[in-house]
């Protein structure tokens, strides 16, 4: 039994009945470590637990890190001293943060539990109630240190968090296995091909291999299921070959051998050891996703984004270590701190750009004869430009960029709110982000003219909810509430994102109407490609069918941005309830996509609510609804709807009132056969 494993068995009893609050006891330890920086230690709480975990694999009964409690004794464990743990505890009991099932928070049941630590581990605690550290004035850094400007750095983070996935698949014998990847397209994400090599493609079934963004403690999702995507039934794009993990062989610090580590990477040149997966929907048009890199310099720092030993998202430091010798790099060494899980992470360089796929780690079976004269332990990355390159030569870039079908995630506009027809708009949708056309205009069929109120507005709702920011950006008018006239239309736009730039907005026509609409339309123009350089902007126009467009400028900057939206690429406009009859100058109709709300997406609702409550879990076999108990459902929800704006009506008591009961009924809304 290791020391680790030994001290963590002796925790068990004085520390039994013991669970704090993993947030606070988490942010605790982590300034703890900070402070006190024990010599040989983790680096943080999630690092000190997957050590402890590792440590007492086969302890018995084994730990369950996923436990306040367990995850407390592991973190304490892997300190790997007696009195560095009764140190620690013993702060943590000062803090109020640690008191037994029955002790509350008596002075005198602190120091019990204190002595009883101590006795435990035979390091005898003259002092229970411990000081907790103040932080010193000065603190050493390394000459090695990367000095960076946290400006690149946070939004880069931002990105990575909605980008990163977890990677779970079920091996032959029915036991889940975990790994890392994040999106490179619409649908599809990149990771290593030995964390899906045993999945088999296309697969048989659903419930093989998914993945969930958004694991993380620290997101604030109210449903987790919400980030679940499966793979598709051919989900295997491409992939690199599997290579030689060293050289034949090998001895240890074979790395430390520049003769050695140049012919290992020569003889792996072309086996890159990739995945890409093709997801069953489209999460990249929310969140965006990282397009490979055709050049790029090695980075001399790197933060690795992964998924250690199946826990959240978790960010390490690191730098290159080791020179890799080659005029076109295809890996690198690096020092961020990874385990088993960490594959297929994402690292990125000091300025936050993406620089590699992180791969595996090379360490040595036994310490180093003269400390500091070897590298112990190093990780090795993939670069993104050798991925791109392999994927090019075999014609897999446009797959890759390929949007896919666009849809609701079971159902549901970001996974809880619920949308019913409407699949021609999704189709509508889908071309209108390709690019392939820019301008969109939403109508009603005349057979939906017997409802009140067809629901053109439920648009913009659908609108925000597949294609959120910050990689989106939405400027709303509605006709009814503004006058469309170009100056308030310019100001609006500018407004929604650059308001320091209105004042300069010409407020008055000094020559012809046109010409002053082209100034305006140049200024907003130029903004976006200044201030939005990153995003695609979405020009919605509601309550059209309210507003007669009268005002000739307001006509006229419309058909202005027409003519110069192939000189915007990433400009799209939205006209909802614009009549047929009325037309806008310089509008070639083959450039328009025309979508229409018509009478196929009121027809049936109770057979539409039935269909969702089956994606939701009623398929489930364990609580089967019979089929009256769906159909008298349905009729209750379509008589609901009504005839104004049934959909909406539909959705908003659906999401109200229904989705939370059949959570809580069906045990959540995930993939049939799935995690």
């Amino acid at each position: 039994m290791t020391q680790v494993a030994a001290l963590y068995d002796r925790l068990r009893a004085p520390t039994g009945g013991i669970a704090p609050s993993r947030a606070r006891f988490r942010q605790f330890y982590d300034s703890w470590l900070t402070e006190r920086r024990p010599e040989g230690g983790p680096e943080n709480f999630i690092h000190a637990v997957v050590l402890g975990a590792d440590a007492c694999a086969e302890c018995d009964p084994a730990p369950r890190p996923g436990d306040s409690g367990e995850a407390m004794r592991l973190a304490l464990a892997a300190l790997g001293d007696p009195l560095e743990i009764v140190a620690c505890f013993s702060a943590a009991l000062a803090a109020g943060l640690v008191t037994g099932a029955d002790a509350g928070a008596a002075e005198e049941a602190r120091v019990g539990i204190g002595r009883a630590m101590g006795a435990a581990l035979d390091a005898p605690v003259d002092v229970p109630r411990a000081i907790l550290h103040r932080a010193s004035r000065h603190a050493l850094t390394s000459d090695n240190e990367v000095w960076t400007d946290p400006g690149h750095l946070l939004p880069a983070i931002l990105k990575a968090r909605r980008r990163l996935c977890r990677i779970v698949s079920i091996d032959d014998a029915g036991k889940p296995v975990s790994g890392t990847g994040f999106l490179i397209g619409p649908g599809t994400v990149l990771t290593n091909w030995h964390v899906v090599s045993h999945v088999p493609h296309p697969l048989p079934r659903k419930g093989r291999l998914w993945v969930q963004f958004d694991f993380s403690e620290t997101t604030g999702l109210e449903d987790a299921d919400s980030s679940v995507f499966d793979v598709s039934e051919n989900w295997l794009i491409a992939r690199g070959e599997d290579a030689p993990l060293e050289p034949p062989d090998a001895a240890d610090y074979w790395w430390d051998d520049f003769n050695l580590r140049k012919d290992w990477l020569d003889s792996v040149a072309d086996r890159l050891d990739f995945a890409v997966l093709r997801l069953d929907g489209v999460p990249g048009l929310q969140r965006g996703w990282y397009t490979l890199p055709k050049r790029r310099a090695l980075p001399g720092a790197v933060w690795a984004v992964h998924h250690p030993s199946e826990n959240g998202q978790t960010l390490t430091r690191g730098t290159e270590q080791l020179q890799a010798g080659a005029r076109r790099p295809h890996r690198f060494f690096h020092d961020a701190s990874t385990v088993q899980g960490s594959s297929g992470g994402l690292l990125l360089d000091e300025t936050g750009e993406v620089a590699g796929l992180h791969y595996m780690g090379l360490k040595a079976k036994r310490p180093p004869a003269n400390p500091g004269e070897r590298t112990k332990a190093v990780n090795v990355a993939i670069t993104l430009t050798a991925i791109h390159r392999q994927l090019d030569r075999a014609g897999k870039l446009a797959d890759i960029a390929e949007a896919g079908v666009l849809r609701p995630f079971r159902g549901c506009l970001d996974g809880r709110h619920p949308v019913f027809g409407r699949k021609g708009f999704l189709d509508d949708l889908k071309t209108l982000f390709d690019g392939e056309k820019q301008i969109m205009r939403i109508e009603v069929d005349p057979d939906a003219t017997a409802l009140r109120r067809p629901g053109k507005s439920f648009s913009v709702d659908i609108l925000r909810a597949l294609f959120r920011g910050p990689e989106h950006h939405h400027i709303l008018f509605r006709a009814s509430d503004m006058a469309v006239d170009a100056y308030s239309m310019a100001a609006n736009t500018l407004g929604s994102f650059a308001e320091d730039l209105v004042p300069t907005l010409p407020a008055a026509p000094e020559t012809t109407t046109p010409a002053y609409v082209r100034q305006l339309v140049g200024a907003v123009a130029q903004a976006i490609r200044e201030r939005l350089s990153d995003q695609i902007v979405w020009i919605v126009l509601d309550d059209l069918d309210r507003s007669d467009l009268s005002n000739a400028s307001g006509r006229e900057f419309l058909a202005t941005i027409y003519n110069q939206i192939q000189q915007m690429p990433d400009v799209r406009v939205v006209l909802i309830g614009l009549p047929r009859a009325v037309s806008i100058s310089g509008l070639p109709p083959e450039t328009v996509i025309h979508s229409v709300i018509g009478g196929e997406d009121f027809a049936d609702l109770k057979g539409r609510f039935v269909e969702w409550l089956m994606e939701r879990g009623a398929r489930n076999t364990e609580k089967p609804l019979s089929d009256e108990s769906l159909q008298f459902l349905g009729g209750i929800l379509a008589s609901h709807a009504g005839d104004d704006v049934p959909l909406e009506t539909l959705s908003r008591f659906v999401s109200d009132h229904v989705s939370g009961v059949a959570d809580a009924y069906f045990g959540g809304a995930v993939a049939e056969d799935g995690p």
